[in-house]
């Protein structure tokens, strides 16, 4: 789903289901969580066709910060 300019749909259980991500251009995103009082912003230019695992990067961020 979207909503505001943001994805807030999450078919991936194990994700926050508090977070919500704007995704930009090759892999640019911006990810808030707020239950984790966590921003996540990725600079990265990582072309779909490379297949970066957004969801995976974002679960390994939170577990680092728990």
């Amino acid at each position: 789903d979207y909503a505001a300019h943001f994805w807030i749909n999450h078919h991936d259980k194990t994700y926050p289901q508090d977070a919500f991500w704007a995704d930009g251009f090759e892999g640019q995103s911006i990810t808030i969580i707020p239950s984790k009082e966590l921003v996540v912003v990725r600079l990265g230019c990582t072309p779909k066709s490379k297949n970066f695992d957004e969801n995976r990067f974002i679960k390994e961020v939170v577990a680092c910060v728990r």
